[in-house]
């Protein structure tokens, strides 16, 4: 057959009558189908796992989220058929499970047109970086240039070497005065590898906070 011929088959007139309707049921086809049943404590831990997952919501407002989560939790009661004695025992221990431990996954791809700090016109450029505690983070000024609470930093050389980096993440901008603190503690704080003699450096590295 020639290269870029197509072949269309003529169609048949019982598959112009299949045109539009819905597929055939298992039972139609011949497929057994086994029903399952769940039981009363498996329902009950996915009821718990349904409340877990409405009061840890994630990407949402906690204050502006109160709200719509009232109403999922009355909704799943009436999906699951529970009582309000059941659903206020579920709740209670929903609600006394430790929170998900939430993780935010970074790429440090690249720095351009860095300062020069060393005599040679060039620097050992690294980036710091950390979550910056939410109570501070509300606060901060809008001009601050962190990304997140990452900064990127001259050459360690200068600055001690990098084992004195883990003190503290210390803010460019200057938070204001009701703020509990200027630092980000060192155990959370990652940083990256050294580039030596560039102004331009490329990590392309990741990070888990």
């Amino acid at each position: 057959m020639p290269v870029g011929y197509q072949f269309n088959a003529p169609s048949r007139p019982e598959d112009e009558a299949q045109k539009g309707k819905p597929p055939p049921s298992e039972y139609d086809s011949g497929i057994e189908v086994t029903p399952y049943k769940i039981g009363r404590k498996e329902w009950e831990e996915l009821y718990i796992a349904v409340l877990y997952t409405i009061k840890h919501k994630l990407g949402a407002n906690s204050s502006g989220y109160s709200v719509y989560a009232e109403d999922l939790y009355e909704y799943a009661q009436e999906a699951f058929c529970m009582s309000d004695d059941d659903h206020k025992r579920f709740l209670s221990i929903a609600q006394d499970e430790k929170p998900p431990i939430l993780v935010l996954n970074v790429t440090v791809v690249e720095a351009q047109g860095l300062e020069a700090k060393d005599p040679n016109g060039f620097s050992d450029p690294y980036c710091m970086l950390g979550i910056q505690p939410a109570n501070t983070l509300e606060r901060r000024n809008s001009s601050d240039e962190e990304l997140g609470s990452g900064s990127i930093k001259g050459s360690p050389r200068r600055q001690g070497g990098l084992k004195k980096l883990g003190a503290s993440l210390k803010r460019r901008d200057r938070i204001r005065s009701n703020s509990i603190s200027d630092t980000l503690p060192a155990k959370f704080i990652r940083t990256t590898s050294v580039k030596p003699q560039t102004l331009n450096p490329m990590w392309n590295e990741q990070f888990r906070l």
